[in-house]
Formats: structure tokens, C-alpha cells, sequence
């Protein structure tokens, strides 16, 4: 049974879809960005985004004050 991925379109079979990825390397911060596209038409159908923050994030002075 092949596995399936769930994206805009609902499941499909993963062999459907292409992965990339591209990850983003800063003093402040680690971003890993993955996306994956149909085979057929090449449009975009899932996008994933992952942060890791190497220190806090600041908050504006409004947001400070709650």
C-alpha cells in the first residue's frame, strides 16, 4: 500500500507530489521550509514552515504592556 500525503487536494498517493526544501540559517534563527507540488500540474499543494529561535523573540511595547 503506497502512502498517501495530505494536502490542499485531500490525501494523495506521495509518489503525486514533489518535495523541496530549503533551509535558512541565521545567527538569530533556524527556518526550515518545505513544499510540495503536483507532478501533473506543478501547482503547490502543501507548504510546511519550521522556526527554531535562537533567542526570544521581542515583543512590541503595546504587547509588553498586557
Amino acid at each position: 500500500m503506497e502512502p498517501l500525503i495530505y494536502t490542499k487536494d485531500g490525501n494523495v498517493p506521495q509518489s503525486s507530489v514533489r518535495y523541496e526544501h530549503e533551509w535558512i540559517d541565521t545567527p538569530d534563527q533556524t527556518v526550515l521550509l518545505e513544499r510540495w507540488f503536483d507532478l501533473e500540474s506543478g501547482e503547490l499543494v502543501k507548504n510546511n514552515c519550521h522556526m527554531y529561535a535562537r533567542k526570544g523573540l521581542s515583543l512590541g511595547a503595546e504587547q509588553a504592556q498586557m
